[in-house]
């Protein structure tokens, strides 16, 4: 079978999904499309769609792509001289 077979409208190469990882922020969601979550989350997509069709999933909103505010920024590189 081929990875570009068309599935509805979309092929599967040109499908893709929000994604938010366990143990990270919302700030590391992002774009990933159905080939590659088939080779990582195989497991974790079929639930998703099957959850899907039974229509217990929130639609994405456009909204949601957006970070608005942060409660806290921790720096990448503790400082060398902390009271400058």
């Amino acid at each position: 079978m081929k990875s570009d077979k068309v599935v509805g409208r979309l092929k599967k190469k040109d499908r893709i999904y929000f994604v938010k990882y366990r143990g990270l922020s919302h700030l590391h969601n992002h774009w990933v499309n159905e080939i590659q979550l088939i080779k990582e989350a195989l497991k974790q997509l079929f639930n998703f769609k099957k959850k899907l069709r039974r229509g217990n999933v929130s639609k994405f909103n456009l909204e949601w792509d957006e970070a608005h505010w942060l409660i806290q920024k921790k720096p990448l590189i503790s400082p060398k001289h902390p009271d400058k």
